[in-house]
């Protein structure tokens, strides 16, 4: 029977029997005492918002990722489905829990206790055939020589001991390799904190009857009148219900505003604060937590590789090599071994993976190493008979006109990309800097001023860039030259350019007609020269 059996098993009036501390000690139940006031544990712990999404966050992306049985062959590996073990770790460890739910526990544990204990039920072979998770403030790990014996304390003051081989042991960072630390422990302080800040501001929001100012009555109040009007005032104005109600003022009394004091505005501020704080201690990032900073898009993306990468990575690792371990026997680790499937966490947008797909398979002209079939399995998708086998599509050529070698235009357009892109950058540059600058010195009329004699500027300046790319784009693909010149373009362009800046200074937007700039110069050039869409 497993100890976690015996555990459920103790009857209520067990229970009630006992004394509340019975099965841990007094630090685990109160918590260090803190500057802030608060008692800290591992249960406490999770009543901040923060601490909870951390741990669900981490907990939930283990839970949810393969755990997978594999066997070594002799180039690369298979999934061992005829082992015991897979069935265990991808489906069903015991019969009370799934796979999902039995990884997000013990990971759970793992991250506040920074112990994840599991029972490894075996049968009369000596193979498992159930993982059962025990509660780490149960478990008593004990140095003998070089082992590690475990004792799992069941009621009051009964024990059962386990052996190492029958014990699952995750830890997090540890002093001596044998036990780790508790992150909640460590961070008492400034989950304490976090914690204390929420109480303050129920406190504040639920009881304050401060509408931002005071009352002037222009006589003096007894006793029963004032005690009158400040129970009126509190009836009409305390409490988040109530509040911005308007004020009705009699017997000629006057209203003085006052401003919100410096700790009561920055108290936001610094609950932000404390989330990060708490946050970095689990190496979550920040975005995740649903703050109210907006980073970029490309932030974001390497922060999810990052979080991979840095903060789950280990998690995963820990699993692995003590799964791996612990599961199977000394001969049998030679053949098996437990991994998880990652894909899904670190796999990117649908574009980047399709572009990648087309260089596996040897359409970019590199030689090919990946089969369609494998693609499809990547993609969660079933196999076709026969896809493998089928010769690869040939590359898209473009038709070639008279005095052409075919492909050629395909080519040059794609070589032009690089240089139009770099010389319109700089003209962009030149221009943001300078109607910027302008924009906030000077009217709108001087600014029309400024804009004509600017663009007549600019289009010289264009035409020049254009020309030798424009003349290079010709020669290589054989086309004739457009109707329209190089310099009409620069000309015609820049006196659009000139009338839509002007508009936008006008309207207040031209901040965010500069930011359009950047593709939409280089994405002129390109449509003039033939090459866009390359």
């Amino acid at each position: 029977m497993s100890v976690l059996r015996l555990l459920a098993q103790e009857t209520q009036e067990q229970k009630q029997d006992r004394p509340f501390w019975a099965g841990t000690n007094w630090g685990d139940i109160l918590g260090p005492a803190l500057a802030s006031g608060v008692r800290v544990d591992c249960h406490s712990a999770l009543t901040s918002a923060t601490v909870w999404r951390c741990v669900e966050i981490i907990a939930s992306a283990v839970g949810v990722l393969p755990l997978v049985t594999y066997r070594r062959l002799e180039q690369g590996k298979e999934r061992a489905t005829d082992s015991p073990v897979y069935q265990l770790l991808r489906t069903r460890p015991n019969p009370l829990m799934d796979a999902l739910t039995f990884r997000h526990t013990m990971t759970a544990h793992l991250l506040l206790w920074g112990n994840a204990y599991a029972e490894i039920a075996r049968d009369a072979a000596g193979r498992p055939v159930q993982l059962w998770p025990i509660p780490p403030w149960r478990m008593t790990p004990t140095v003998e020589g070089a082992r590690v014996l475990y004792k799992v304390r069941v009621g009051a003051t009964d024990f059962v001991p386990l052996l190492p081989e029958d014990v699952i042991h995750l830890k997090g960072m540890s002093g001596e390799g044998m036990v780790g630390y508790s992150v909640i422990r460590h961070a008492a302080e400034s989950i304490g904190l976090s914690l204390a800040m929420e109480k303050f501001g129920a406190a504040f929001f639920g009881n304050g009857a401060r509408p931002g100012g005071v009352l002037e009555h222009p006589q003096k109040l007894g006793d029963a009148a004032a005690g009158h009007l400040r129970d009126s005032w509190a009836s009409m104005h305390q409490g988040l219900s109530q509040a911005h109600r308007v004020a009705i003022l009699e017997e000629g009394m006057k209203f003085h505003e006052i401003g919100t004091p410096p700790e009561e505005a920055q108290f936001l501020e610094s609950r932000a604060f404390q989330r990060e704080e708490i946050a970095n201690w689990f190496g979550v990032p920040v975005h995740l937590l649903n703050g109210q900073n907006k980073p970029t898009f490309a932030s974001v993306e390497q922060s999810g590789i990052d979080f991979v990468r840095f903060t789950l990575l280990p998690w995963l690792t820990r699993w692995e090599m003590e799964c791996s371990y612990k599961l199977f026997s000394e001969s049998e680790r030679e053949e098996y071994f437990a991994e998880f499937k990652t894909e899904a966490l670190v796999r990117g947008d649908q574009k980047s993976r399709y572009e990648a797909y087309r260089v596996a398979l040897g359409r970019a002209g590199e030689p090919r190493w990946m089969e369609p079939n494998e693609i499809r399995e990547a993609e969660n998708m079933n196999p076709i008979d026969g896809l493998d086998d089928q010769e690869p599509a040939a590359a898209p050529v473009a038709p070639a006109l008279p005095g052409q070698t075919p492909g050629a235009d395909l080519n040059a357009r794609a070589a032009l990309v690089p240089p139009v892109e770099k010389a319109m950058a700089r003209l962009v540059g030149r221009e943001v800097k300078a109607l910027s600058r302008k924009s906030r010195s000077e009217t709108a009329k001087d600014f029309q001023s400024f804009a004509a004699s600017f663009f007549a500027e600019q289009a010289d300046l264009l035409a020049d860039a254009l020309a030798p790319l424009a003349e290079a784009y010709v020669a290589w693909t054989g086309r004739p030259a457009r109707p329209m010149s190089v310099s009409g373009f620069a000309e015609e362009y820049c006196a659009t350019a000139r009338d839509a800046a002007c508009a936008a200074n006008a309207a207040g937007t031209l901040d965010a007609w500069l930011v359009t700039r950047a593709a939409e110069v280089p994405a002129a050039a390109l449509r003039f020269l033939g090459a866009i869409g390359v």
